[in-house]
């Protein structure tokens, strides 16, 4: 066993050695706090420049060529709705179900399909639409709404409203407002089986004969315009849903059609179909227009039915028809026929060349308006009106309609009101309708003459 020396502590050193120690770290975490507090700075980020609120149901994030905003650009800046990179959905998700567009007119974004609240909205906006033609892809200034390609087939395709016109060889694509296709096809019946849910345009850029049993068909919720493009095509239509056949050229386009007893229209409508017509000339043995269920519009076109039966060239088929001829001509048995409608001719030609210029069957209404320099000859009456409802005849001074019957009277009708406000009536007989219901303008009366070996009815 080792034998130590004994030491008695010393309580009260120790005590001052722990005190001693104790203010030293104290004085050293001081000293260290207040060398940091000096090298401290405070920053601010702007994660997006804008202001925190209570979000609501709906959230939008605003991006500008991939920058994002605070707010949405301005419409003077040029900049488009980016349909393909925007989105909304919950948590970051894409949801297919919610649709995105911008209001043109109030530059609001439009949100449908939302189901939760607490839905984010990434909207990104853009200088340029995307335009793809074949395979090539083309950037647009939203700016210029043109682009000019090259001719590579029969048929063009473009959608989303884009139009088209051929200029020196060229093509020119204009409105573009959004991104669209462009596709060139060997034929229309190629282009058709592609059009979409949009506005689709047709051009064609040589002549085209349908074969035989086959027609253009327009199938319903469909928009199609057929730019002949001065161009010549043989066939026929059904039309179910809207299109209009026009001509860019300063040639009318011509369609030609001509059956064999098997079809009886060159053009049939189907319930709430649309038709127009602009620079055209539709040429058949038969109906031209069959069953306006809705609307046709005729403007600058001419119609023509060269048929030796009771054929008419406009076969209305119903009270529904609402019809617009503007400086054009119709010609056949009866020019227009049928079970009535709204009927409205403006600086035009009817011709009935065997029968009326425009007749309505028994016990059906009509409101028939005709203004300008119209004139409406029958081989038989100018109008007879076996319905009910108005027949009004407008003009000026110096632009006056003209009704003619050549075997007639100029205007039959024993139900109907005839208001007469400037226009002249020449019958092989005096028109029925003078002796019954006529309003004529404020301080006129009625004078009927023999002239030329007819009746001649007008305002003095």
């Amino acid at each position: 066993m080792k034998l130590e020396k004994f030491k008695e502590k010393d309580n009260k050193k120790v005590g001052i050695i722990l005190f001693t120690i104790t203010c030293v770290l104290l004085i050293s975490g001081v000293i260290l706090y207040r060398t940091f507090a000096i090298f401290e700075t405070n920053d601010i980020f702007n994660v997006i420049n804008g202001t925190v609120e209570d979000v609501g149901d709906i959230y939008f994030a605003f991006y500008k060529d991939g920058v994002i905003q605070k707010e949405i650009p301005k419409k003077e800046d040029g900049y488009v709705l980016d349909e393909k990179q925007s989105y909304c959905g919950v948590l970051g998700k894409k949801d297919e179900t919610i649709k995105l567009t911008l209001n043109q007119d109030t530059w609001a974004i439009m949100v449908t399909g939302v189901k939760t609240s607490r839905t984010k909205c990434n909207i990104y906006f853009k200088s340029n639409y995307d335009v793809k033609v074949n395979d090539e892809n083309y950037s647009v200034s939203t700016r210029a709404n043109s682009l000019e390609i090259s001719k590579e087939g029969n048929i063009l395709l473009c959608n989303n409203g884009i139009t088209a016109n051929e200029n020196n060889n060229k093509i020119v694509l204009n409105h573009i407002t959004k991104d669209g296709i462009c596709k060139f096809y060997s034929s229309s019946s190629d282009a058709l089986e592609n059009v979409d849910d949009s506005e689709n345009y047709i051009l064609f850029l040589v002549d085209e004969t349908l074969q035989t049993n086959q027609e253009w068909t327009i199938l319903a919720n469909k928009k199609v315009t057929f730019d002949l493009n001065g161009h010549n095509l043989t066939g026929n239509f059904i039309n179910f849903g809207d299109l209009s056949l026009v001509s860019s050229n300063s040639n009318k386009g011509e369609i030609s059609f001509y059956s064999n007893d098997e079809k009886y229209e060159m053009i049939l409508n189907k319930e709430n179909s649309i038709l127009s017509l602009s620079n055209i000339k539709l040429l058949t043995n038969v109906t031209v227009v069959n069953g306006t269920e809705k609307i046709l519009n005729v403007n600058f076109s001419e119609l023509i039915s060269e048929s030796i039966l009771d054929h008419s060239t406009i076969l209305t088929s119903g009270e529904v028809n609402d019809i617009l001829i503007s400086n054009s001509k119709i010609q056949g048995p009866h020019g227009i026929g049928g079970s009535g409608g709204v009927i409205t001719v403006i600086s035009s030609e009817i011709i009935g060349t065997i029968e009326n210029a425009i007749s309505v069957n028994d016990g059906y209404k009509a409101n028939i308006t005709i203004k300008d320099n119209s004139k409406i000859t029958g081989s038989k009456c100018g109008v007879l009106h076996g319905g009910y409802g108005t027949l009004n005849l407008e003009g000026t001074i110096n632009s006056i309609p003209i009704i003619t019957g050549e075997k007639n009277s100029g205007i039959y009708g024993t139900k109907i009101l005839l208001e007469w406000n400037y226009g002249e009536i020449f019958g092989k007989t005096t028109s029925d309708i003078l002796s019954t219901s006529t309003v004529t303008r404020t301080g006129t009366t009625i004078t009927t003459e023999d002239k030329d070996g007819m009746k001649h009815s007008y305002l003095e």
